[in-house]
Parts: C-alpha cells; structure tokens; sequence
C-alpha cells in the first residue's frame, strides 16, 4: 500500500487534472457562444441594413399633390359721371340772362343726374364751388360801392327728390360739403338745383353776375 501522503497527492492530482477539464470545456463554450452571438449580430445588421436599403432609407407614405393655376385679380372700375359726362364735359345747368327781382325756376328745375358707372358702390357728397361774383357796371341808380351783390341775393336749393340737400345763398353755400348718400354700382340719383332771386331785392344786383360750380365726389365704400 500506497503511504498516506502520496495517496493524498495522487488525489490532488487527479483534482487538479479534472480542474482543468473543467476549465477548458468552460472556454469552448464561451467561444462557442461569442461565435454565435456574433453570428447573430451581423445577421440582424444585415437584415437591417436590407430593410433600409428598400424603404429608400425614408418611412414612406402616400402622397398627391394638385395645383391651381392661372388665379387672378383685376381692379374695379371707379367712375362717376355727371349726366353721362366727365370733366371738363360737364353740361352747364344753370345759364340765364336777364335776372330780376323774382326771378326763379322753381317751375322747371335743372336736373343733375350722378351716376356711379363703376362696379363698386360709392358715397356721394355735393359742394358749391368757385363762386365769383361781378359788378358788370354800375348804373347810377345802384348804390356804391358795387362789388356784386346778386350771389349774396340768390337763394340756390339742391334737392334730392322730396329731400333739400343743401340750400342758401350762392355766397354761403361754398365750404360744406353735402352728403347725398350711397350709390350702388350703375346706380345713379336725380337732383334738382333750383334758384330763386327774392322780389326784395333792389337796384344793388343791377348789372351784376355770379357763377359757381356744381361738384360732386363719389368716394369708395370701404
């Protein structure tokens, strides 16, 4: 028989030995599966790779697009006439000879038609313009001095159908301007201007005139 202390290193050999055994199978099998993860990892990177390469490298979806052409804008027309005239057009409305005390035309009023021609609707307004009075000449019977009396004697009246637009002497008419209200596009309104000379007055308007513009604004409507 085998002395006890080498039966105790026989034993511990064979310990180690197996050790060993163990140690390396251990290795193979962490080898085995490093391969085969890595293996896996270049497959998943493959198959992605693949997938990117179909999808264009974008996620996709449907799309249409419709375009709208030849869209366009054209101005409005704007236009007021006066009895189907512009400036400097205009017709003349009022234009008598010979005035006296009494004189007038309430009878047969002037008629001024405004007429939007445009396509849009616009706000009128009415003013009394460039009122000029003249002496002419100076008989002996009128008193002096003689500066033109007859637009401070005058009374005009603008009337729009039953409605006195404006009235007052020719001399303080000027500086307001008169509202007449909406006109719709192609729309018109139909005024009447009449004057009215008062039997009081005297020889003062003796020889002497006055003018004066009718002017009418169509302003837009915002």
């Amino acid at each position: 028989m085998l002395p006890e202390r080498k039966r105790r290193d026989v034993k511990l050999r064979k310990k180690k030995t197996l050790l060993k055994k163990i140690i390396k199978k251990t290795r193979r099998k962490k080898l085995v599966l490093k391969r085969l993860f890595s293996k896996r990892i270049v497959l998943l990177a493959s198959l992605l790779v693949a997938a990117f390469a179909i999808g264009g490298g974008l996620i996709a979806y449907f799309t249409d697009t419709e375009t709208s052409n030849l869209n366009k804008l054209d101005a409005a027309t704007f236009d007021l006439k006066l009895d189907g005239q512009d400036d400097p057009n205009v017709p003349v409305y009022i234009n008598v000879a010979d005035v006296v005390p009494g004189s007038n035309n309430l009878s047969s009023p002037a008629t001024v038609n405004v007429q939007n021609v445009g396509t849009v609707a616009g706000a009128a307004y009415l003013e009394i313009v460039n009122v000029v009075n003249a002496p002419g000449t100076t008989p002996d019977n009128e008193p002096t001095p003689d500066n033109g009396e007859l637009g401070n004697a005058t009374t005009l009246t603008v009337k729009d159908g039953a409605t006195v637009i404006a009235t007052g002497t020719v001399n303080s008419l000027p500086g307001t301007s008169y509202e007449l209200g909406a006109i719709a596009a192609s729309g018109s309104k139909a005024l009447t201007v009449t004057y009215e000379v008062p039997t009081s007055a005297g020889n003062e308007i003796n020889d002497d005139s006055v003018t004066f513009g009718v002017r009418v604004t169509l302003n837009q409507i915002p």
